[in-house]
């Protein structure tokens, strides 16, 4: 899933930069455990892997939230490992609109708990975007990719002189290759604007994906080792044959 802000809460964002990008987690984590624990093949406790980016293809300020999350859920009562089937058609784990309506309650509401002053218009409807993703494995890898590496890469830096910069990018609604040129400095900003506050980790896990989650260790585990039925106990994986969602 990715849960994307309104550009009207940009200006807000960039001023309060560590406190916004921290509710921007605590939000969308929140949205997806109340709907694992609302569902009814689930019912329990789901986990997470989240990174936040904050710029656009055209290193544009942008800041939205990727989650990655299995279709399954813990219960820490009975112990018992749930897996949900995928919707036919749609590969979906959660309705979209409904993710959307929630998240933006809970974001509005913990900006107003944190004395942020609101933007005086911003839309009803708001964004989160969802896709099945199989087994999770290429979408861990594309998020990934951002972890160790800047905004843009040497690669596509087509040209840069005393004057001027150019550098090419996929447009996200064409999926053409565009260039985009701006001046020496323009570019250096856009970089720059990028670099999170200090000690600011970019990605976290949630829910039983967390290390010491529930005292579920030895589940963990089996996580890094593809177990799916290991014995007298549930099993937290990522490699069921079920899949993960996400969205992009």
């Amino acid at each position: 899933m990715t849960f994307t802000v309104p550009a009207e809460f940009r200006d807000l964002a960039w001023r309060h930069q560590r406190l916004f990008y921290a509710l921007l987690f605590e939000c969308a984590w929140a949205t997806v455990s109340t709907f694992s624990q609302n569902d009814k093949h689930l019912k329990g406790r789901s986990g997470a892997v989240s990174v936040l980016h904050t710029h656009s293809r055209r290193l544009d300020y942008h800041p939205h939230l990727h989650l990655t999350m299995p279709a399954a859920a813990l219960d820490a009562k009975s112990r018992r490992w749930r897996t949900k089937p995928c919707r036919k058609g749609t590969g979906y784990l959660f309705d979209h609109r409904a993710l959307s309506k929630v998240f933006r309650a809970k974001l509005l509401a913990a900006l107003t708990r944190e004395g942020l002053p609101l933007p005086v218009c911003h839309p009803r409807k708001w964004v989160v975007d969802c896709k099945g993703v199989g087994t999770g494995e290429k979408a861990l890898v594309y998020l990934g990719r951002y972890l160790y590496r800047g905004v843009v890469q040497e690669k596509d830096i087509l040209s840069c002189d005393d004057k001027q910069a150019s550098f090419r990018y996929r447009d996200s609604q064409t999926g053409q290759i565009m260039v985009r040129t701006v001046s020496g400095a323009t570019f250096l900003w856009l970089i720059l604007q990028h670099v999170l506050p200090k000690g600011f980790r970019r990605a976290r896990n949630f829910g039983f994906l967390r290390r010491k989650a529930l005292g579920y260790g030895a589940g963990q585990k089996d996580i890094s080792r593809g177990t799916t039925q290991p014995p007298n106990r549930a099993c937290p994986t990522t490699g069921s044959d079920r899949g993960s969602r996400h969205s992009q």
